[in-house]
């Protein structure tokens, strides 16, 4: 039988810094002290292309690449005051201060990305919720994998 790898162990790092290079050696030579403590989710990683399209007087219409995007990760973590990647990214909100993120899969494989911290907030306040709190990166660049 086959084992259907999945995510349960990842983490996620992030420094309040870009790195000198958008490589793998210039992301590895960051200091990656945040780690991003009881971490619940955290969204897609990669670029989209916006699609350019043409309709031809054949009656077709033709698709090409265009720009690519990084968009938007949410994520979300159960609030700990003291997590030094929690800080970051509460410090870095809104503020459009250039932060990198390590991905590390269970597997070994790592990806980085660069980019801002938006709208960490916290969740409504009704029965049954855990105190946490949610947010996005907005990516500027392309993700590198090792």
């Amino acid at each position: 039988m086959t084992t259907i790898p999945n995510f349960i162990g990842a983490t996620v790092a992030v420094v309040a810094a870009l790195p000198a290079t958008f490589n793998a050696a210039g992301y590895a030579a960051l200091t990656w002290t945040g780690v991003i403590g009881q971490l619940v989710q955290f969204g897609e990683l990669g670029d989209q292309s916006s699609d350019i399209s043409v309709t031809t007087l054949l009656g077709r219409t033709l698709h090409t690449n265009g720009a690519l995007d990084g968009g938007e990760i949410a994520f979300t973590y159960v609030f700990v005051a003291a997590d030094a990647g929690q800080v970051i990214l509460r410090a870095q909100s809104n503020t459009n201060t250039g932060v990198s993120l390590r991905v590390t899969d269970p597997d070994g494989t790592v990806a980085y990305a660069a980019g801002v911290v938006a709208n960490v907030r916290d969740p409504e306040r009704v029965d049954g919720a855990y105190k946490g709190q949610s947010g996005v990166f907005r990516i500027n660049t392309a993700a590198v994998r090792v």
